[in-house]
């Protein structure tokens, strides 16, 4: 009973801090950022709804969401601070007190833009609402929309270049340490392997897509805490139930996965460095892991829904649950193939990548007497890393629209698979027992 009470009072307590940063950080008048909103408006406008970038270590060029970075500096500027809390719950776009006419409900689907636009056209509805020329405003109250908390504030004295700058410097900033700290506690080979899996999602890239960056920051902080706190952590669960509350709370459904998968994985390797595990032992680990962040983050975003019914009694439950069968399913039959076969397009050189190395490896080392494990050995110690690698592929197969449409950003739930595949080749060939 204590150890419920632990985690009731945990989430009860986390649910209160959010409510109450959403209600503080709508107090002052959108007027207070308008400059910025509108100076980022025009960077916006100028790359349009999908920004170009040419990735270097792809030799090619990499689309990023400009679109959900505009919905979000809109659903921040559209803040009515009459109504800080209703205006945070609700969290509409295109909102002008005093000139907005009509308010659609969130309802099931994609979120619409306002019907001058002959496509869902973001960028320049941001445009048009920051400079005062539309009169239809939309509910997205779906999602708690979090990072309102953090992205308004900072409007209040940077735009959105200078964001992007120091979002960039952040990324560069956490990757540093986080891969520092593996290469002293793990060594050269699996400080490589996060740096590969990091570079074959365009991490380094991320500080220009406000949409994906909150998923990575979380995942380093959290990979850091428990790569600076593992000896003294005595319960696991309660840091992947917070960070399962905190994702849901911050994220749109980009990557919520990654939140999970690459802490997973460095927990792992901790353990298994002075431990040999059992089937049963990952088991129980997935268990004490995947599970409190699960709840975590799928009791935050029924609270958000319940909340909002309670106090403002707007059907919301009865839509996000409509909307996760469209998630699910979407308006047309997809096939579980395709939505696996679009999302692997754009990790397709990383995993050629992967699989040379492999073979590099193999070839530069058989002189050295590679020793391959015995097959239940091996088996065991492959286990957790089999298990996690597929856990994109059952999410992508899980929300099936939602990745087919989205795949453009939910491929870097795959980094899971980037890294596990040499850490598996690693265990496999017994090159930790290798002597020089």
């Amino acid at each position: 009973m204590k150890y419920i009470l632990k985690y009731v009072l945990t989430f009860i307590g986390i649910i209160a801090i959010f409510v109450t940063l959403l209600f503080v950080t709508c107090l002052f008048p959108s007027e207070y950022i308008k400059k910025n909103v509108k100076n980022s408006s025009e960077t916006l406008e100028k790359e349009g709804n999908i920004k170009r970038m040419f990735v270097i270590e792809k030799l090619d060029v990499f689309n990023f969401d400009n679109y959900s970075d505009s919905l979000m500096i809109n659903t921040v500027y559209s803040i009515d601070n009459s109504t800080p809390l209703y205006s945070s719950f609700i969290a509409r776009k295109n909102y002008i007190p005093n000139l907005t006419e009509k308010v659609y409900e969130d309802t099931t689907g994609e979120l619409n833009s306002a019907s001058k636009f002959k496509v869902h056209d973001e960028v320049n509805e941001l445009k048009d609402v920051v400079n005062g020329n539309i009169n239809e405003s939309f509910e997205y109250a779906r999602y708690w929309h979090g990072y309102i908390t953090i992205l308004r504030p900072i409007l209040l004295i940077f735009n959105l270049s200078t964001i992007r700058i120091i979002l960039t410097i952040a990324f560069l900033f956490l990757a540093i340490i986080v891969l520092f700290n593996i290469y002293k506690k793990l060594g050269i080979f699996y400080m490589i392997t996060f740096l590969l899996g990091l570079i074959g999602i365009e991490y380094f890239y991320m500080g220009v897509s406000i949409q994906g960056c909150f998923v990575f920051l979380i995942t380093m902080i959290l990979m850091e805490i428990i790569l600076t706190r593992f000896e003294k952590i005595k319960d696991i669960s309660i840091y992947f139930f917070i960070t399962g509350m905190i994702t849901n709370f911050l994220d749109l459904l980009t990557n919520p996965l990654v939140t999970l998968g690459l802490p997973l994985i460095l927990y792992f390797i901790l353990i298994q460095k002075n431990n040999k595990l059992t089937i049963k032992d990952s088991i129980l680990i997935f268990v004490k892991t995947c599970v409190p962040w699960l709840l975590g983050y799928a009791i935050t975003w029924i609270t958000k829904w319940i909340l909002v019914d309670i106090l403002y009694n707007k059907g919301l439950i009865k839509t996000a649950l409509s909307q996760i069968l469209y998630r699910t399913r979407g308006v047309t039959k997809l096939s579980s193939s395709s939505v696996i076969a679009k999302n692997l397009f754009w990790i397709l050189i990383p995993l050629q990548i992967d699989i040379f190395a492999f073979m590099i490896i193999l070839v530069l080392n058989i002189k050295k007497g590679i020793q391959f494990s015995k097959f239940k050995e091996t088996i065991l110690t492959i286990f957790p890393y089999l298990i996690i690698s597929i856990m994109p592929y059952l999410w992508y197969i899980i929300l099936k629209n939602h990745s087919y449409l989205h795949s453009f950003f939910t491929y870097r739930n795959q980094i899971l698979i980037l890294i596990t595949i040499p850490i598996i080749y690693y265990k496999v060939l017994n090159l930790d027992r290798i002597k020089e």
